[in-house]
C-alpha cells in the first residue's frame, strides 16, 4: 500500500498500491492527468522533464518519492546490507534516481542512515541471470504422471 496511490487502481485489481503510482505506466498516466497532454510512454515523459516540463518533472518525482518511501520502510523492517533497485524506470535518469534516493534516505532509522539504493551488480540482465542461476541451483522436479505406472 502507498498513501500516494490512494484511490488509484492497481494492475492487480485493488486500489492504493505502489504500482499505481510508481510504475512506468503509472508515472505516464499521472503526467497525462495533470498536464492534459498525451504521452505515449515513460520515455516521452522523461524527455519532457529533461526539457523543463513541470508536469513531467512532478510526475516522475512523485512516483520516485513514493517508491523511495516504501523501500525505506522495508529497509527499516528488514535491515538489509544492500537495497537493489532494478527495472526500467530507474533508467530514465538522475531526476528519478535522486528523488527515490532522497525519499529512501529520509525514511531510514538512524542505524541504517548509510544505506543507499543501488543498481544491480549484473546490470540490466540481473533478473534473467538470477532466474537462470536459480533454475540451476534448484533440484530437478518430476512432472506427475497420469495413468498406471509402467
Amino acid at each position: 500500500p502507498s498513501p500516494e496511490a490512494a484511490g488509484l487502481p492497481c494492475t492487480c485489481g485493488a486500489t492504493g498500491h505502489l504500482e499505481a503510482v510508481a510504475a512506468g505506466p503509472a508515472i505516464t498516466a499521472h503526467y497525462r492527468r495533470t498536464s492534459g497532454e498525451p504521452a505515449p510512454s515513460l520515455h516521452t515523459v522523461a524527455a519532457r522533464a529533461a526539457h523543463g516540463d513541470p508536469h513531467a518533472t512532478s510526475a516522475i518525482t512523485h512516483g520516485a518519492r513514493a517508491a523511495g518511501r516504501a523501500l525505506g520502510g522495508l529497509a527499516n523492517l528488514l535491515a538489509p546490507h544492500r537495497v537493489v533497485v532494478a527495472g526500467g524506470v530507474p533508467h530514465i535518469g538522475p531526476l528519478y534516481q535522486d528523488a527515490l534516493r532522497d525519499a529512501f534516505t529520509a525514511e531510514l532509522m538512524p542505524p541504517l542512515r548509510g544505506l543507499r539504493p543501488a543498481p544491480p551488480l549484473a546490470g540490466a540482465d540481473a533478473a534473467v541471470l538470477g532466474a537462470a542461476a536459480l533454475a540451476r541451483a534448484l533440484p530437478p522436479t518430476h512432472a506427475p504422471t497420469t495413468g498406471a505406472p509402467s
